[in-house]
C-alpha cells in the first residue's frame, strides 16, 4: 500500500522510496513528541514552583491572620517571601552545596573577596583568614523595610553590605541620622548632628560603601567615616558584645555578607593572630576618626553644654572599651595556649603560631607557655615553642625564667635544651645568692649541680655579702662547698662582718671543711672531748 507524504505532493513509487517516506514520518512523529513534552515540562515545573509559592503564601496569611497582624507587617512579610523565591534558584548556598569546600572558597573569592578586602579592619589578616572567613558567611538579601539592626539589642551578627542602600535611625526623635565626611568638615563646629537626616547608600563617597561592616562597635553603617564618631554612644557592638546603639534599615533591595558570632568565636579561636590584628586594625581606625572629631572642638566646654565635648569623651569611652576587649581575648588566648603547653598540646600549639599568635604571650604573672612547658618537664613542647622563636631568657614576676624552672623541678634533657637555644637563668645577684644558699643549706646537691650546669653566678653574695660558700662552710657541707670550688667560687670574699669561707669553717670548728683550705683545727683544752692534730685526723682524748 502506497501513502502519500503531507498533503499528497509526494508519493512514494518505489520501495526505497516507501521507506525513506517512511523514516521521515516517524522523524516527524518523534520531533513532535520532544516538542509537546518539552513544553509540559516547562509548564509543569513552572506550576511547581507557583505551586510551592501559592502554598508558602496561603501558610502566611494564615499565620498572619491567627496572630493579627496588621496590613503593613504581612505586606511586608509576603514582599520578602517573593523576594526569596525569585533569588532562590541564584543563591550562592543553592548553587555551592553541590561542590567541594575547596571549590566553595575560591567562588566566595572570586566574588566577595575585592568587597572584603575594602575593609580596613582586614589589613595585616592571613589569607588562611580571609578564606575561613568568607567561607563561613552566608550571603543574604533583604526587602525594603527590614530591620538589620534594632536598638538596644545585642548583635548576634555582621553584616558587609554589598548591595542596596540602608538608612539609620536614633530614638532620640526617631529621625534618620546620618552625616558624610565633608559634613563633618562643614558643621562640626555647630551642629547637633542627633536630628539631622538621610540616607546611607553603598559606593558612595562619605556613606557607607560596598565592603564595609555595618555594627563592628554597635554604630551605624558608616564605622570609616565621621558619622558615627559624631553619633557616639557608651556601647560597642558585634567584636565587643555589648548593645547596639542605632537602628538600622534597609531603603532598597539589599544583598549583605553575613556572619554569626558562632562562627566568628570559632574562626577567632582558630585564627588567633589574624583576630587580634582584626581588633587593632579597629581600633586603630576610633583612634583615628577620634583624632578627626577632636581637632574641631574646645575640650575646655563644659560637656553639658557643648554636645561636641559628649561626643569625644563617649568616642574615649568607646577606646577604653575596646582595649578592655582587646586585652580579654589576648588573655583567653593566652590561657589556652598555656594550658596546652601544660598538656603537652603540640598541636594546639602549632595551630596557633602558624596563625600568628605570639609565643611569648603571658598570662597575668607574665609566665609564658614556655615556662609552664619547662616545668612540666614537655621537652617536645619546649622544641616547638623554641622552633617559633619562644625567648629562653624572659622572666615572670618573680623573677623565675625556663631555666631554672626545668633545673628547680630536674628536667635535665630540658634544660639542655633551653642551653643550647641560648637560654640562661636570668637572675639577678640576690636571687641567685638566695637559690644557691638555699640549696647549700638544706643539703640539695642535685639541685646545686644542676644549678651550676646551668650556669648560676656561684660567687653571687645576698644582702650580707655572703655567698653559697660562706654557708657551706658553716654547715660544714664539706661536698658542696667543693662542688663550689670546681665551678669557681672564689673562698677570699668576705661578707659585711670581715669573714671568709675559711673564718666561718673556724667558728663551725668544721675540721673536714678546713681541709680544703689546708689549716689545722687546734682545740683548747679538753672541749668537745677530742683533739686534733691534722685535718681530717680526729682522735677521742681519753
Amino acid at each position: 500500500m502506497r501513502s502519500p507524504v503531507g498533503y499528497g505532493d509526494f508519493s512514494p513509487s518505489s520501495s526505497a522510496e516507501m521507506i525513506a517516506g517512511s523514516i521521515y514520518m516517524i522523524f516527524n512523529v518523534v520531533i513532535m513528541a520532544w516538542v509537546i513534552g518539552s513544553i509540559t515540562l516547562l509548564i509543569v515545573k513552572s506550576d511547581e514552583k507557583t505551586g510551592v509559592y501559592r502554598e508558602a503564601l496561603q501558610v502566611l496569611n494564615k499565620y498572619a491572620s491567627l496572630h493579627g497582624f496588621d496590613k503593613d507587617l504581612t505586606k511586608r512579610l509576603r514582599t520578602q517571601l517573593k523576594l526569596d523565591f525569585d533569588n532562590r534558584e541564584v543563591q550562592d548556598e543553592q548553587v555551592l552545596h553541590f561542590f567541594p569546600a575547596g571549590v566553595r572558597r575560591k567562588v566566595l573569592r572570586r566574588l566577595y573577596l575585592p568587597d572584603l578586602l575594602e575593609s580596613k579592619l582586614m589589613r595585616g589578616t592571613r589569607q588562611q583568614f580571609v578564606d575561613a572567613f568568607l567561607g563561613a558567611c552566608t550571603v543574604e538579601i533583604f526587602s525594603p523595610g527590614e530591620e538589620l539592626l534594632q536598638r538596644n539589642s545585642v548583635p548576634t551578627d555582621l553584616y558587609l553590605l554589598l548591595e542596596g542602600k540602608l538608612e539609620v535611625s536614633t530614638q532620640s526623635a526617631l529621625d534618620k541620622s546620618v552625616m558624610s565626611s565633608e559634613t563633618l568638615d562643614s558643621s562640626v563646629a555647630d551642629e547637633d548632628w542627633s536630628t539631622r537626616s538621610g540616607s546611607i547608600t553603598g559606593g558612595k563617597r562619605g556613606y557607607v560603601k560596598r565592603g564595609e561592616f555595618i555594627n563592628e562597635i554597635g554604630k551605624s553603617a558608616s564605622l570609616f567615616e565621621a558619622i558615627w564618631m559624631l553619633l557616639k554612644l557608651r556601647r560597642e557592638g558585634f567584636f565587643t558584645e555589648s548593645l547596639q546603639m542605632e537602628t538600622v534599615r534597609t531603603k532598597t533591595v539589599c544583598k549583605v555578607l553575613t556572619m554569626s558570632k558562632a562562627n566568628y568565636r570559632d574562626l577567632a579561636n582558630d585564627y588567633p593572630g589574624s583576630a587580634g590584628r582584626l581588633l587593632a586594625n579597629l581600633l586603630s581606625k576610633v583612634d583615628d576618626q577620634n583624632n578627626r572629631v577632636s581637632s574641631h572642638i574646645n575640650l575646655d566646654v563644659e560637656a553639658v553644654v557643648n554636645p561636641q565635648v559628649r561626643v569625644y569623651n563617649t568616642a574615649a569611652a568607646v577606646q577604653d572599651l575596646i582595649r578592655l576587649y582587646i586585652s580579654k581575648q589576648q588573655d583567653d588566648q593566652t590561657t589556652r595556649f598555656c594550658f596546652a603547653a601544660s598538656r603537652g598540646d603540640t598541636a594546639t600549639i602549632t595551630v596557633m603560631c602558624e596563625q600568628g599568635f605570639d609565643p611569648n604571650s603571658s598570662d597575668y604573672d607574665k609566665r609564658t607557655a614556655l615556662m609552664v612547658a619547662s616545668m612540666k618537664g614537655n621537652v617536645d613542647t619546649v622544641v616547638k615553642l623554641l622552633s617559633y622563636h619562644a625567648d629562653p631568657n624572659l622572666t615572670d614576676m618573680h623573677g623565675t625564667s625556663a631555666l631554672y624552672e626545668a633545673t628547680k623541678n630536674n628536667h635535665e634533657d630540658v634544660a639542655s635544651v633551653l642551653i643550647e637555644y641560648g637560654g640562661h637563668l636570668s637572675m639577678s645577684e640576690s636571687q641567685a645568692a638566695s637559690t644557691l644558699c638555699q640549696a647549700v643549706y638544706e643539703g640539695d646537691i642535685l639541685l646545686l649541680k644542676r644549678l651550676i650546669c646551668a650556669q648560676i653566678q656561684v660567687n653571687a653574695s645576698d644582702y650580707d655579702k655572703r655567698t653559697a660558700a660562706h654557708i657551706a662552710a658553716s654547715e660544714s657541707n664539706c661536698l658542696a662547698l667543693k662542688i663550689l670550688v670546681e665551678a669557681g667560687a672564689d673562698l677570699n670574699m668576705r661578707d659585711r662582718w670581715g669573714n671568709t669561707a675559711e673564718d666561718e669553717a673556724k667558728r663551725a670548728r668544721a675540721s673536714a671543711v678546713l681541709g680544703i683550705f689546708g689549716t689545722p683545727l687546734t682545740l683548747r683544752g679538753n672541749e668537745g672531748g677530742r683533739e686534733c692534730c691534722t685535718v681530717g685526723h680526729v682522735v677521742d682524748k681519753v
